[in-house]
């Protein structure tokens, strides 16, 4: 089998969307559930329709990090000797992503706000413990400039925060986000197009 990631160089966030199901929203296509820890909607099909997910844009940049602990592992093995390994345990995963769509969210978080904004509405800036929004997130990976045909699809558990506050430069405004990833059995990786079967004979 070939690995498309072998031709892809580092395009597979470049111009990935990611949308957002915060906790607590209604669904209304599924018989009015309610976004929680252990449920969320059926991943977004179109822009036009996008039921319970807000899209917070389009990546122009990410990375993925873990945040890792040594730990010995110790056994004996079958000829009575022992054996000592040394593994990483993943304690922490985020991904960073930065997003030129400036969204009610951005600014939400960029002014510490406790609730969702609505237009006349007033409520306190800059909320002591304002740690981030709780949310199952959708990221539609793609091949980036080949096309943009859609390779794999990603959606997990977090906590949405800003690592930087909404910063604009020369007219142009961008927002990093921070994903902590939360882990959750629902948690889910698919391939799209991502291995390539080799043509038979």
């Amino acid at each position: 089998m070939a690995n498309i990631l072998d031709r892809l160089d580092s395009a597979m966030f470049l111009g990935a969307k990611i949308w957002i199901a915060k906790l607590g929203e209604k669904v209304q296509d599924e018989e009015q559930q309610e976004v929680s820890n252990s449920f969320h909607p059926a991943a977004p099909s179109s822009y036009a329709d996008p039921g319970a997910w807000t899209l917070l844009g389009g990546m122009n940049e990410a990375k993925v990090e873990h945040e890792t602990d040594n730990k010995e592992i110790k056994r004996v093995l079958d000829d009575g000797r022992y054996h000592t390994q040394e593994i990483k345990l993943v304690k922490k995963s985020n991904i960073k992503f930065t997003t030129p769509d400036i969204t009610p969210e951005a600014f939400r978080l960029t002014f510490g706000l406790d609730k969702d904004i609505t237009d006349t509405n007033p409520q306190k800036a800059f909320a002591a413990g304002v740690q981030g929004i709780e949310v199952w997130a959708c990221i539609d990976m793609t091949d980036g400039y080949r096309g943009e045909n859609q390779i794999a699809r990603v959606i997990v558990r977090g906590r949405l925060s800003l690592e930087n506050p909404v910063e604009a430069k020369d007219d142009v405004a961008t927002a990093q986000y921070d994903l902590s990833v939360i882990d959750n059995e629902l948690n889910e990786f698919t391939a799209k197009k991502l291995i390539v079967e080799p043509l038979g004979d």
